[in-house]
């Protein structure tokens, strides 16, 4: 059937990007020891006591190999195999990359979007949760807000339920951008000045009052404050290319015979 035939040619699909990746490991792992890279048993025991420290006991541990057919002994040259070819990325893949000054710039210049602090509201509410009594949670919230209105001080009161009980609580709410918080509270903590009380308002789930505490203007970010973040993404993207190159030259110089019944899916 159709189906049958589209489940098949998902899982040739995935068979051959499985293949695909050892293939890959195990050139760049032939080519890390033709170029004489060894990684320490020290180097990977103290990976594999890093890996132990997630685990409650010896035997946890062992059980979650046995759960992925590991034992100990491949679960070591699994690791071994995987630091290899981190060192080989280090020392045979990055030690020759330049990254110019020039190429920083472009690549500013042409994601600029991406370098922009939006505009953005602090804020602290008083919720009251509109449970199973809406009534109640009603009279609660006018209450708290005609002490507010009679001089009471937010702060104060703020204090009074920053621990929270079932259906009262305060919460400083951070920093928000739009399209962070509930519509209800943006649309009003966003024309609001510093140090504005809000009116009760009502959301889905209970009744807030909430003050604005302070305010981030747009603002586009400097060349200068996101350079390193930058030459790394550009030194990262330099890399990938430079290592798909070497891995395509491998392949080009190697004998690799695939088995012509590796894809047939299993019926």
């Amino acid at each position: 059937s159709y189906k049958d035939n589209a489940l098949n040619e998902q899982l040739t699909q995935a068979k051959r990007q499985v293949l695909e990746r050892m293939i890959d490991d195990l050139l760049i792992l032939q080519d890390a020891k033709e170029k004489k890279l060894t990684v320490t048993q020290e180097d990977i025991e103290d990976y594999i006591n890093k890996v132990k420290l997630k685990f409650s006991s010896e035997d946890i541990y062992n059980e979650s190999l046995l759960k992925q057919g590991l034992t100990p002994s491949s679960f070591k040259e699994k690791i071994k195999d995987q630091l290899l070819m981190k060192k080989y990325r280090m020392h045979v893949v990055g030690r020759s990359i330049d990254v110019y000054p020039h190429e920083l710039l472009d690549f500013f210049q042409n994601n600029k979007e991406k370098y922009i602090e939006h505009e953005a509201v602090k804020a602290s509410q008083i919720y009251v949760l509109k449970g199973g009594d809406l009534a109640f949670a009603r009279d609660k919230i006018e209450e708290i807000f005609d002490q507010i209105s009679n001089g009471e001080d937010f702060e104060k009161i703020f204090k009074q339920y920053s621990q929270g009980s079932d259906f009262i609580k305060s919460s400083d709410l951070g920093f928000f951008e739009r399209g962070q918080m509930i519509k209800e509270i943006e649309d009003i903590v966003f024309i609001s000045p510093i140090g504005t009380i809000t009116n009760i308002i009502e959301s889905n789930t209970g009744f807030h009052i909430v003050k604005v505490t302070a305010r981030k203007e747009q603002n586009a970010i400097s060349f200068d404050d996101v350079q390193e973040e930058i030459k790394s993404l550009v030194f990262n993207r330099k890399a990938e290319n430079k290592y798909r190159g070497i891995i395509n030259k491998l392949k080009e110089d190697a004998y690799i015979e695939i088995k012509s019944d590796f894809f047939e899916s299993d019926h």
